[in-house]
């Protein structure tokens, strides 16, 4: 039991972490609906590469949750 409920503590966590993603996320797409027309091409770009690199943290901690508890979401 210990020990479930430290993984159960563990998962809390990287879910935590997973909506901390998500935050910044929508932090994000805020800045580029609120000045994008202030912003360059390039500048534009980089906000999309910072996205998608925090959508791709946000799956690394899902798929550490799935191996351990092998619960798969439903479709």
């Amino acid at each position: 039991m210990i020990r479930e409920d430290s993984e159960n503590a563990l998962f809390a966590e990287i879910e935590r972490t997973i909506a901390d993603e998500a935050e910044a996320r929508q932090g994000y797409y805020i800045l580029l609906t609120k000045f994008g027309y202030l912003l360059s091409d390039n500048e534009i770009e980089d906000f999309r590469e910072i996205i998608a690199e925090e959508l791709k943290h946000s799956n690394l901690l899902k798929d550490m949750i799935q191996r351990r508890n092998n619960i798969v979401a439903e479709r």
